[in-house]
């Protein structure tokens, strides 16, 4: 047979980095059963949601299309073709199907981007930009989540289970690992989990970060002696974790020297009401909230990574949350006040004007310097 493979977020998504796994593994069970692969890149969508193809759908025997992000656009004509299949988070959100066992556990098909690699590298693209579809092995050991956060595509989620072995994934060849388990710290088999990363002896790290909750002094002590990709990654998405995570954070700091290469970075979720009333007092409480999250992490020689939600894009403040995310760049983080990184900005002015005890208490705030800088 002959399989054409689509990841559309590598067509129409300006924003991905990474490969999609789903494909990888059709890609390599279906070679595997002598079948020939193709990854389909020639799919071009232009205005009003049409699209170009460039060859006949019947060419193929069977076309698999995914995507991840649900704002990636793709034409419906294409998925109504008889031998078109298409899944993944990006059409189906929280319900969508899972490949079958022989190919969920089947060895991806690290071979299956090459040939767009060379095309992106001939066109100028950095080597960095293309790192993990070159460096790296990618796959998960759990599944699952505990928390059922109403964002996440995992909410109807209950708990964490083993899913499989970094052998089954891993490529001898690549240089690093990319875990893109959803709560690694969750799983009660956690630690057996690390020590088969450390006995693979390859440098690694969690996409998807850990649960800053969850850690305990064993389980910081365990992270102390990985070879980590780059920074810790965690989440403070609610300030009324506070409590939580600045007695963490108080644990982290005992035993990881006070340098920065050790400061951990949380995702900071704004943009999303939890109660769904989306009226003015949610607006200004959570860019209040947001700043004083970014406040706490400041004080905690940590950063924040803003995580802008969706539906920001209804929010009379849009562009103080892009002023912020800016701001909370690592290269601005430590250097300037909000106020110092906008200058005079109109908008940033507005905001004060009108909210001025929420200027008063974050405008003019800064990382405290350590002699660890």
């Amino acid at each position: 047979m002959r399989i054409g493979i689509v990841d559309a977020d590598l067509i129409n998504h300006s924003g991905t980095h990474y490969p999609n796994l789903a494909c990888m593994k059709l890609s390599g069970y279906h070679k595997s059963i002598g079948d020939t692969v193709e990854l389909i890149t020639n799919i071009y969508s232009v205005d009003f949601g049409d699209s170009i193809w460039e060859d006949d759908t019947n060419e193929f025997d069977k076309i698999y299309v995914s995507k991840v992000f649900t704002d990636t656009t793709f034409p419906k004509f294409f998925l109504k073709e008889p031998n078109v299949e298409h899944g993944g988070t990006g059409f189906f959100f929280d319900k969508a199907p899972s490949l079958p066992d022989d190919v969920e556990h089947h060895m991806p098909d690290y071979t299956l981007y090459d040939r767009w690699v060379e095309q992106q590298l001939a066109k100028g693209v950095r080597d960095s930009k293309l790192k993990f579809f070159v460096d790296y092995s990618i796959g998960f050991t759990t599944r699952g989540c505990i928390r059922q956060c109403p964002f996440c595509v995992l909410k109807n989620k209950k708990e964490v289970v083993g899913h499989s072995k970094v052998n089954e994934f891993l490529n001898k060849d690549k240089k690093f690992i990319c875990l893109w388990d959803d709560n690694i710290l969750a799983y009660k088999n956690w630690k057996e989990v690390f020590e088969d990363l450390k006995a693979v002896g390859k440098p690694f790290h969690f996409k998807q970060g850990m649960d800053f909750r969850l850690l305990t002094e064993e389980k910081i002590k365990v992270l102390t002696t990985v070879k980590y990709i780059d920074r810790f990654v965690f989440a403070f998405d609610n300030i009324k974790d506070e409590d939580l995570i600045k007695r963490k954070l108080d644990m982290w700091w005992k035993h990881f020297p006070l340098r920065s290469k050790f400061r951990p970075k949380f995702f900071t979720l704004c943009g999303f009401d939890r109660e769904g009333k989306y009226d003015d007092n949610f607006w200004i409480q959570d860019v209040a909230d947001l700043f004083e999250r970014i406040k706490i992490l400041m004080k905690y020689q940590s950063y924040a990574y803003v995580m802008r939600h969706a539906d920001l894009e209804n929010s009379p403040w849009k562009k103080i949350y892009t002023k912020i995310t800016g701001w909370t760049h690592p290269m601005m983080f430590y250097k300037n006040s909000f106020r110092e990184y906008c200058g005079e900005d109109e908008i940033v002015k507005e905001f004060e004007r009108r909210y001025p005890h929420i200027a008063e208490q974050y405008y003019d705030v800064k990382m405290e310097e350590t002699n660890g800088n």
